[in-house]
């Protein structure tokens, strides 16, 4: 199943969080894929998610 969140800003992972949020423009979409499955052993649900990336561009870097 893919999954298409719309997001107003992103997190890039550092050594500490950092949060891109733009106010002044339009809401984006982020790629991904979704899936769940049960663990054999304790019937749990279990959640498993990516998000679909490329290299930055200049203004990213």
């Amino acid at each position: 199943m893919a999954i298409f969140r719309a997001k107003a800003g992103f997190y890039r992972k550092t050594k500490a969080e950092i949060s891109d949020q733009s106010y002044d423009q339009e809401i984006f979409a982020i790629p991904g894929i979704y899936s769940n499955n049960r663990n054999p052993l304790n019937n749990e649900l279990i959640y498993f998610y990516s998000i679909l990336t490329t290299e930055a561009n200049e203004l990213m870097r």
